[in-house]
Order: C-alpha cells, then structure tokens, then sequence
C-alpha cells in the first residue's frame, strides 16, 4: 500500500477488504475501514516504500534515475537516492531492497559523476534563465557550490580535458570560458541592448528567440533589480540614456492604440487605391 501510494500519489482505501482477512468474530469489512484511516496505515512499516514507490513513478515520467538534490521538486527523493547508496555501500540495505532498487536499473556506482555533471549543468541552467549569465562566483555563499563547479570546468577546457558533447551543452546557454567580471559583463550586454534598439527601436527583446534570449534574460534581470531596489544609480542612467522601458506592460494599450491607427491608415490606402481603380477607366479611357 505504501508503495503504490508513493506511485500515485495517492491512496485508495477501497482495496483494503482485498488485503484484510477476518479471524475470529464476523465484523463487516465495511465498518472495520470506516476506523482504519491512511494515518492508521502509515504505522504499520517504514517510508522506504512510499520513497520506493515515487521512485517508480520518477523514472516512469522521465525513463531515468538522476535526480537532483539541488534543483527541481524532487530534493527529498533525491536524498533519500543517496541515503540507499550510503547504505549500500556499508553493507546496511537488506536484499530485498537491492533488488528492488536493481530492478530499476539503480545504479550504486560508476555512472555517479556524469550525473553529478548532468545535475550542476541543470542547476547552472537555471540560474542562467534566472540571471541572464553563467558568472557564477564561488565565493557567493548562496551558490559556492555551483561556483566552484564552473570554475572546474573553465579549467578542464583550457588544458583540453572537456568533452565535445559538454562543450557544446554549456555554450547552448552563452557559457563564457574565458571568466569575465560582472562589470565587464554588464557593459557587454548594454552594448548589445543598444544595437538591439537601434536595429528595431524597441526593447522588447524575445526570450523565445534562441539568438536573443540570453539578452531578453538580460533585460527582464535589469527590471527586477530595480523594483527591488538593487540596480546602481550609474546603470539606471546609462539605461534611460537609452530610452530604456522599465514597464513594458504599461504600454501595452499605447502600443494597441498604435497598431489600430496603422491599420486604419492602411485600409483607407487600400478603399482609395480601389477607387482610383474603378473610376479611373471612365475618366480617362484607353488611347485607341
């Protein structure tokens, strides 16, 4: 039961006439579940297969068994992945269990480190999507972990120790090998905000767009820091230097106002085309 609830996420108490047998006095299955609650139910063993039964259920939806403790909504499963590989290895996991787990394709060793890999590159991901760069310091106490990783990485490239596939994985999301500094990183994506408006004369840079989400990223991070207070006098100047839109939504009726002028403009170009069409063959006919 407590595995096919950790399965579903749910349980359904009306199997239990199917896995209770009465001895003794006769008393309505009915009336015994109607006492029996799932907090009952819990009591009688350990989480581990409820644990188990969300593990089933994790590599069902994603036909794998690499889960991250750091990122996603799977920490405590992760965990608890760890706390069976633990125990494996000291000799603490019952047979059952390792069966279990191996039937799976659980495994205790060897692959660890490509899923490490695997689970900082979706941490760094995210915080790429969040913050529009990969200059993650291993000093910020917050992210010393992931930073510490990057800075692996930029030294395993530089002495050619990087596979391709992993290169091409971290320059997907505009990762920089060379380390910048947040200021040099800063002045490069205002440089290609300011290119970017001169081309199309906006700042409505699409996140959608595989060539422009790393600065539509950008951009969305420079709002944010502001209503919250953390974007530097010298960086609001230099954006509203630019014309910069601090509430694009705002002006979301100007610009509908404007298109609907645009339209109008045209549809009468087009009525007076058309007119000049029609009338023009009686006012001045065709030379013979």
């Amino acid at each position: 039961m407590r595995e096919k609830r950790g399965r579903t996420g749910g349980f359904d108490d009306g199997s239990f006439c199917d896995l209770v047998e009465i001895i003794g006095d006769e008393v309505s299955l009915d009336t015994i579940r109607r006492f029996v609650s799932v907090s009952t139910v819990d009591r009688f063993g350990a989480s581990w297969d409820e644990r188990f039964g969300e593990l089933v259920a994790y590599r069902e939806k994603h036909g794998h068994l690499r889960i991250s403790q750091y990122v996603g909504e799977h920490k405590s499963l992760a965990r608890w992945v760890v706390t069976q590989r633990s125990s494996y290895k000291r000799g603490q996991l019952c047979e059952d269990r390792v069966q279990r787990l191996e039937s799976l394709g659980f495994q205790w060793s060897g692959v660890i480190y490509a899923e490490i890999w695997e689970q900082r590159y979706e941490e760094l991901k995210a915080f790429w999507e969040e913050h529009g760069h990969c200059n993650v310091s291993q000093y910020d106490p917050e992210h010393s972990r992931l930073g510490r990783w990057v800075t692996t990485q930029r030294r395993s490239w530089m002495k050619g120790r990087i596979s391709r596939k992993r290169v091409q994985l971290l320059e997907a999301i505009n990762f920089q090998w060379i380390e910048q500094s947040n200021a040099e990183l800063w002045d490069e994506r205002y440089k290609e905000l300011k290119t970017f408006w001169r081309e199309y004369g906006h700042f409505r840079v699409s996140t959608r767009n595989p060539e422009t989400r790393t600065l539509g990223i950008w951009v969305i991070f420079q709002r944010q820091q502001r209503r919250k207070g953390e974007l530097s006098d010298e960086r609001i100047k230099r954006l509203d230097a630019i014309g910069f839109d601090w509430s694009p939504s705002g002006n979301r009726r100007e610009i509908w106002d404007t298109r609907v002028e645009q339209l109008k403009a045209y549809r009468e170009g087009q009525e007076v085309s058309a007119s000049v069409q029609q009338v023009a063959p009686r006012q001045f006919p065709s030379n013979p």
